[in-house]
């Protein structure tokens, strides 16, 4: 189900917003990261994990490998959350003084042709 709700993120961003490749990836998976960094900072993983998973506290063998692979998506989140939040910032600072400089040279196109 997750994996279907990121599919609709990237597909509404890419149409909608008309983004390229690059700026869809960070804007997909910033997001993410964010997420599992805040439950990471708040220690909340271990919490979300079992209550999606539905594992009682009983079973702690069968959790064992799972929570490997939640270290694994954490350390990669917390990572990748500074390097994605940079790419973010810097595509939209780029983006903004592209816009900027559009609309400077359309405002000074239509001072040069009124009379």
């Amino acid at each position: 189900m997750a994996t279907w709700r990121v599919l609709l993120l990237w597909f509404f961003i890419r149409r909608v917003a008309g983004l390229s490749w690059l700026d869809t990836l960070v804007a997909c998976l910033l997001p993410l990261t964010l997420i599992v960094v805040a439950l990471t900072a708040l220690n909340l993983e271990h919490v979300v994990f079992n209550i999606m998973a539905g594992i009682p506290d009983n079973q702690k063998s069968a959790n064992d490998a799972a929570y490997g692979i939640l270290f694994l998506i954490t350390f990669y989140s917390m990572m990748l959350s500074p390097i994605l939040a940079l790419l973010y910032f810097a595509r939209a600072g780029t983006r903004w003084w592209e816009a900027r400089v559009e609309r400077d040279a359309a405002e000074a196109a239509k001072r040069d042709v009124a009379p």
